[in-house]
């Protein structure tokens, strides 16, 4: 049986107190719980409701910004979605399925990404996001481990790869490191025309297309590390050089011997080869304070203190070439062995 009956508002904030709510219940037992004292009814869910005191102090207004989170946590939820943050580790409360799903296309690239999906999914996924900083180390079968290496094959340091020949010439074509000397097999043509769009803007870069394009794109994109070589009159290119002077790598001036000279002597460069046309006795003493300790140097100095300096200033980083005894040699080098590359000694060919 059905009840029908009215009951003012005794609350603000909802609706004006004058206003009635008109309810059906079901049963005596809700009519009786009505008119207990201290009870009121939610004007929003309508239902028999005890507030808390904390609710009490807010009234109405205080139980209905609960229903409102609660009905928007759903909306919440798929807007958290999109703008899931891309970078750290992103953690998310929604459904599996979605989490997972969504979870692949935004994938941290920073850091090591970790997901909880299935495990034939997470591997599939890995492979394309698998993080190109530092050395990357998966647990696969070593089949698989391989063939997703040759992919994302890291691009910083010196990159080493165990695969057939065929396949690794190919793919390292594509992902050339811009970093230190590049170095490619492949088809000669392909090599030159790839080479001219990825050129490299550190070390000495070198290109193989028309005279006259090369020229013009290369005044547009003079490499500032390294040596810069630009063809342009005389007179605008000594202009400018004057001012972008590189300080890294070979730095060649074309001006005034004297002043050149004393350029020179400050913006003395600390990386690379440097080479400065002065007198003997100068040179060779700024030298040996400036002498640069990464990439190779050379010097022109005596045999013996050369060798001396050279020991104390071997660099750490790339492999180093030396020239005296084949004991001393060896027993420095085991020192100052790199940790750039794979652990332990090895001893090819260039090196020794």
């Amino acid at each position: 049986m059905f009840h029908f009956f009215k009951a003012k508002c005794n609350k603000e904030g909802i609706k004006p107190c004058s206003e009635h709510v008109y309810r059906q219940v079901f049963s005596n037992e809700f009519n009786l719980a009505f008119f207990k004292p201290k009870k009121d009814i939610c004007a929003f869910c309508h239902s028999f409701k005890q507030f808390s005191p904390q609710e009490k102090m807010g009234g109405h207004a205080a139980h209905l910004k609960r229903h409102e989170d609660a009905m928007n946590a759903e909306a919440r939820d798929k807007d958290r979605a999109k703008q899931e943050t891309k970078i750290g580790q992103s953690k998310r409360q929604g459904s599996g399925q979605a989490r997972d799903k969504d979870r692949a296309k935004q994938e941290t690239k920073i850091v090591q990404s970790k997901s909880q999906g299935s495990g034939k999914a997470r591997d599939k996924d890995r492979a394309k996001q698998e993080t190109r900083i530092g050395q990357s180390k998966r647990q696969r079968s070593g089949k698989a481990r391989v063939k997703d290496r040759a992919k994302q094959e890291t691009k910083i340091g010196q990159s080493e790869r165990q695969g057939s020949g065929k396949a690794r010439d190919k793919d390292r074509a594509k992902q050339e490191t811009r970093i230190g000397q590049s170095k490619r097999q492949g088809s000669g043509q392909a090599r030159d025309k790839d080479r001219a769009k990825q050129e490299t803007r550190i070390g000495p870069s070198k290109r193989q297309g028309s005279g006259k394009a090369r020229d013009k794109d290369r005044a547009k994109q003079e490499t500032k590390i390294g040596p810069s070589k630009r063809q342009g009159s005389g007179q605008a290119r000594d202009k400018d050089r004057a001012k972008q002077e590189t300080k890294i790598g070979q730095s060649k001036r074309q001006g005034s011997g004297k002043a050149r000279d004393k350029d020179r002597a400050k913006q003395e460069t600390k990386i690379g080869q440097s080479k400065r046309q002065g007198s003997g006795k100068a040179r060779d003493k700024d030298r040996a304070k400036q002498e640069t300790r990464i990439g190779q140097s050379k010097r022109q100095r005596s045999g013996k203190a050369r060798d001396k300096d050279r020991a104390k200033q071997e660099t750490r980083i790339g492999p180093s070439k030396r020239q005296r005894s084949g004991k001393a040699r060896d027993k420095d080098w085991a020192k100052q062995e790199t940790r750039t590359c794979r652990r332990g000694r090895q001893f090819y060919d260039s090196i020794v």
